[in-house]
């Protein structure tokens, strides 16, 4: 069902109609299937040094790529060499975490060669189920920004499919393709600590906002929502992940007068929490989390090479909310 081949390569290409040329198509790009979970994630199944496939996060909002423990020992990954010059830990949210290397990583033909990712624990992933997926799930770790952006990815959130080119860097999309479309196009950017970002607006206030097919929902701060004086529900749920939230209570309310870039957001259905992240990385005051729930109802297309984000929202789907 996910198997990849040249010309199934080829139909796609002349179907989204990225690519500047038909010669280009199947020669030096690949495409990788992706299946989705109930929380709107893309999975994509990755084989360690030759072992039996898992399935990995698609996360653009990972400024790291990472490996869940009993994948990291099941391939008897073992910790970079002192000449490498790769370190043999790094801090996660204060604590020490070992990288191993993965000297082959293949995800459906496509090699991404030797990879250095990061140990973590990532139970929670362990709990989502999949959409139409005729396999068991097993979850073996993330693919982060870094190895994205290495081979340009393009990431079509709806018909999940993940661009890549082989040579590295990015495809030769046309922006006046996706236009003609109907696409808004909005332009992203990476940040120094790894993270994609867009510039927005809500209310009278201009805001960096983090890309993040990793989040579930969209999640706006909370200080926006006192501000904007919007109307909001109390959640039982709570923020969860790697990083410790000081307070992990969410809101939730529809936001008014909210664009990224020349689309149009406004009255979508948002969460508001106190999300203490490190904003110094970004060109405006922090303004939350775009997440993979309004990436799917847009149609996003995440051009990650070319540094550009294609949203399309569908009219019939915004009429009936």
């Amino acid at each position: 069902m996910f198997r990849y081949c040249a010309s199934y390569a080829f139909v796609s290409c002349l179907a989204l109609n990225i690519l500047s040329g038909s010669g280009y198509c199947g020669q030096k790009f690949v495409v990788v299937q992706a299946i989705r979970g109930d929380q709107n994630h893309l999975f994509v199944p990755v084989s360690i040094n030759n072992q039996n496939k898992s399935w990995w996060l698609v996360d653009t909002g990972a400024p790291l790529s990472t490996i869940t423990e009993s994948a990291a020992k099941k391939a008897s990954l073992q910790g970079p060499e002192i000449a490498s010059k790769i370190p043999t830990s790094v801090k996660v949210e204060g604590q020490d975490h070992q990288i191993v290397i993965a000297h082959r990583m293949v995800a459906e033909g496509f090699d991404f060669g030797e990879q250095p990712l990061v140990v973590l624990r990532l139970d929670g992933l362990e709990h989502e189920r999949m959409q139409r997926s005729p396999e068991s799930f097993k979850n073996g770790g993330i693919l982060g920004l870094p190895i994205l952006k290495r081979y340009g990815a393009l990431i079509n959130c709806r018909t999940r499919q993940i661009f890549l080119n082989g040579g590295g860097g990015p495809l030769p999309v046309r922006r006046k393709a996706y236009e003609q479309m109907g696409f808004t196009y909005v332009p992203i950017k990476i940040t120094s600590a790894n993270h994609l970002e867009a510039v927005g607006t809500i209310g009278t206030g201009e805001y960096s906002f983090l890309i993040d097919t990793g989040a579930p929902d969209t999640l706006i701060m909370a200080s926006i929502r006192q501000r904007e004086k919007v109307s909001f529900y109390n959640e039982r749920a709570r923020l969860v992940g790697i990083h410790d939230f000081k307070n992990p209570s969410i809101t939730s309310g529809l936001l008014p007068s909210f664009r990224l870039g020349d689309h149009d957001l406004s009255n979508s259905f948002v969460g508001f929490a106190n999300l203490n992240l490190h904003q110094s990385e970004f060109s405006r005051p922090f303004g939350g989390i775009i997440g993979a729930e309004v990436l799917w109802d847009q149609r996003a297309i995440i051009d990650v090479g070319n540094r550009a984000l294609y949203l399309k929202t569908d009219r019939q789907e915004r009429k009936r909310s």
